[in-house]
């Protein structure tokens, strides 16, 4: 720190990481593609967690953060949008239905979601989306078709591998079907966010919410 109190950055080390670049969409929680950079801490010495100030061929894209790394442990970092991908997901509710009869409800789901390559060039970007998974008896389940063909994992995510050319444009729909309980368990308080301690990283799917958070706000859509 200066005499002044202004702080002075005071270089500590380099290294030069390989990196992969990639790009990530996942329409359900975001309509914003995603830029990441896959790296490998080659190094001798840990990457010690804090703010990291990214740079892409000498212009400033931001600010994000880091976790500890230990040496020859992966990590992924943040690079901002992908602006040249458009992503589109919606409720098709002509071939979807909510039917409440006495104590059950029955939900048909049918999601089109839409990924469009606005630039002139060929890009390659993994897509994520998911169906429900019940744990318990009371939620069933059923009718999962997805096209194009594609296996949902056991926590419900589906994964693809994606090569648009210039102005392309592919669609996907994910349909299932749920029966569940009309009265649903009361949802639980909101947890408030600490004011001034914003998240900042790598956006992904959360791990999955309860399965009746899910129904609930698939009702909203109806």
């Amino acid at each position: 720190i200066r005499s002044d109190g202004r702080p002075v950055r005071v270089p500590l080390g380099n290294a030069e990481l390989a990196a992969q670049h990639r790009i990530f969409a996942a329409p359900e929680m975001s309509l914003n593609a995603a830029r990441i950079v896959d790296l490998t801490n080659t190094t001798r010495q840990a990457l010690l967690p804090g703010r990291v100030s990214l740079f892409l061929g000498g212009a400033f894209l931001g600010l994000t953060e880091t976790d500890f790394v230990a040496p020859g442990e992966g990590f992924a970092l943040y690079l901002g949008v992908a602006d040249h991908i458009k992503l589109a997901r919606t409720l098709d509710k002509k071939r979807s239905a909510m039917t409440r009869g006495g104590s059950k409800t029955r939900m048909q789901v049918s999601f089109l979601a839409q990924v469009e390559n606005l630039s002139g060039q060929g890009v390659g970007l993994q897509l994520t989306d998911r169906v429900p998974v019940s744990e318990g008896d009371e939620v069933r389940i059923s009718g999962v078709r997805i096209q194009p063909e594609g296996k949902p994992d056991a926590k419900g995510l589906l994964h693809w591998e994606l090569n648009l050319a210039g102005k392309q444009t592919k669609e996907f729909r994910i349909e299932y079907t749920l029966e569940y309980p009309t009265e649903l368990p009361k949802a639980p308080k909101a947890i408030t966010p600490i004011p001034g301690n914003p998240a900042i990283g790598l956006p992904a799917l959360p791990a999955p919410s309860g399965i009746y958070d899910q129904i609930r706000s698939l009702e909203r859509k109806f």
